[in-house]
């Protein structure tokens, strides 16, 4: 296998140099992105692999990486950097990086990143949609992930205390989650991604299910919480693992919004919209609120004014319920909070003998 190793640091060049010839590895280095692009470029010069640093002169590793997938849209490419800030990673996911690698590191540590990325089945499909799909799927493990860290808290508070099964039963259903998850990007990775079958759920309860998921996040960061519900069972159509991460997903963001501040609310009403056969799920929070320059923006993939974000749960959230018929709406003011509304469709055989003929 020929590897292109770009890096301006020539004591680091001939290490790694080493340690991949060492493997069998044939290593072609070059000293910055022109360099590395001319050797592309050339017809006697076959090469299998990149691996370039992010800081270079000239011309960055992102730089080079966008070069890269306008002349080599295949080629698997590795970067190497010493941060691996959030924003960096974004861009390289846009640009389809195949792997980070955060300096100083082991020659080991590469190697079984090249030999992870040469098996990767990814990059032999044609199913191209799968780099974008895959990030999207992989952030849902963030959502249940928090709730893991949340009631493993509260376990750790109240050792002697009864509630402490309670709390471990909430674990491993968070962990179920990510299994479920998980079993999601398996199948993309195969090609055989599923289609979730859409059935009647009781939106009310689902809803129920994914505050109490989070009661122990809620519980430590100390935000209230008051939920209001309609009167009446209302059902919507549709596939209940992707609602659960519409609403996690806003809810994680209502608490995110709120760190920090004295006064945590969090108010989640769901009331039926008979006139036009919806209902509505208010989620709205006293947290930091979004400036009106960003409100237009924030359901676009990689958009986000956090520092932490990745800038994917928003417009998971739009795909998923204008996937069901519904839309989402959001208000917001600096300094006050945040009120996200959405609006999905209910079945209409419930609708006869229910609260949507109330009034």
């Amino acid at each position: 296998m020929n590897i292109l190793l770009v890096d301006d640091e020539s004591i680091l060049v001939e290490s790694i140099k080493i340690g991949l010839e060492m493997k069998g590895y044939r290593v072609i280095n070059a000293d910055n992105a022109s360099q590395a692009l001319n050797l592309l470029d050339c017809d006697g010069v076959s090469i299998d692999m990149v691996v370039t640093d992010y800081v270079m002169p000239a011309m960055n590793g992102m730089e080079l990486l966008a070069a890269i997938r306008r002349i080599r849209p295949n080629l698997p490419v590795i970067m190497m950097t010493a941060y691996a800030e959030t924003s960096l990673v974004i861009e390289a996911l846009k640009n389809y990086c195949d792997a980070f690698i955060e300096k100083p590191f082991k020659p080991e540590t590469l190697i079984s990143e090249i030999e992870r990325v040469k098996s990767n089945p990814l990059r032999n499909t044609q199913a191209g949609n799968l780099h974008l799909l895959l990030p999207k799927i992989v952030h849902q493990i963030n959502n249940p992930l928090c709730a893991i860290s949340g009631f493993a808290e509260l376990i750790k508070l109240n050792q002697n205390d009864g509630k402490s099964c309670k709390y471990a039963d909430k674990i491993i259903d968070a962990v179920e989650q990510i299994s479920r998850t998980n079993k999601e990007i398996i199948n993309a990775g195969s090609g055989t991604i599923e289609e979730g079958r859409f059935l009647p759920i009781d939106i009310d309860v689902l809803i129920g299910r994914c505050l109490e998921l989070f009661q122990g996040l809620f519980l430590i960061k100390k935000i209230q919480v008051k939920k209001t519900s309609p009167s009446c069972k209302i059902k919507v159509l549709g596939d209940e693992f992707e609602l659960e991460q519409v609403f996690r997903n806003l809810l994680l963001n209502a608490v995110e919004a709120m760190e920090g501040l004295s006064n945590k609310k969090l108010t989640v009403t769901v009331t039926p919209r008979w006139v036009s056969s919806l209902v509505e799920i208010f989620i709205k929070d006293t947290g930091c609120g979004i400036r009106e320059e960003s409100l237009s923006k924030i359901f676009d993939p990689y958009h986000t004014d956090k520092c932490n974000g990745n800038g994917l749960g928003l417009e998971i959230v739009k795909n998923i319920v204008e996937k069901h018929g519904g839309k989402v709406q959001v208000e917001s003011h600096v300094g006050i909070g945040s009120s996200f509304i959405v609006h999905l469709p209910v079945l209409k055989k419930d609708m006869e003998n229910s609260c949507f003929n109330v009034g």
